[in-house]
């Protein structure tokens, strides 16, 4: 896991790619702003991130601010560790416009308790998976 005082560095260095068509930042947190431009990306098909705990609020009240933008537009693989709540994913989830999402994964964390959710879809066939672990155990 990074450090915090790295956060800023690695987002602003994620604002200032704008051709991006595939994303990881491996075990790294990014901001809400870094997330936010990620998102905005017309070619980003694919993400593997952490979100900052800290974040929620600003995540969630940009994807609720009017829709005139577009998030993810071509988006094919999502997947999304945070530390957090499930309201701040799921809103993230509802804002996704691709139309090609094929794979979905969210890990989210409370103090307790790891609890993944993880959609696979390809063409006719779908699974949806939810386990309840011990952070220990995963």
């Amino acid at each position: 896991m990074y450090s915090d005082a790295l956060l800023p560095h690695i987002s602003s260095t994620i604002c200032s790619f704008l051709h991006l068509s595939y994303a990881s930042t491996d075990s790294a947190a990014i901001t809400a702003q870094a997330l936010l431009h990620l998102a905005g990306l017309p070619r980003l098909t694919d993400l593997m991130t952490r979100l900052h705990s800290n974040d929620g609020g600003a995540i969630t009240a940009a994807l609720k601010a009017p829709f005139d933008r577009v998030y993810f537009p071509e988006l094919r693989s999502l997947k999304l560790v945070y530390q957090d709540s499930f309201p701040v994913v799921s809103a993230l989830i509802r804002a996704t416009h691709s139309p090609n999402l094929e794979e979905l994964n969210v890990e989210f964390y409370i103090p307790t308790f790891l609890y993944k959710i993880s959609r696979m879809s390809s063409g006719r066939s779908q699974s949806v998976h939810h386990e309840i672990a011990s952070p220990a155990s995963g």
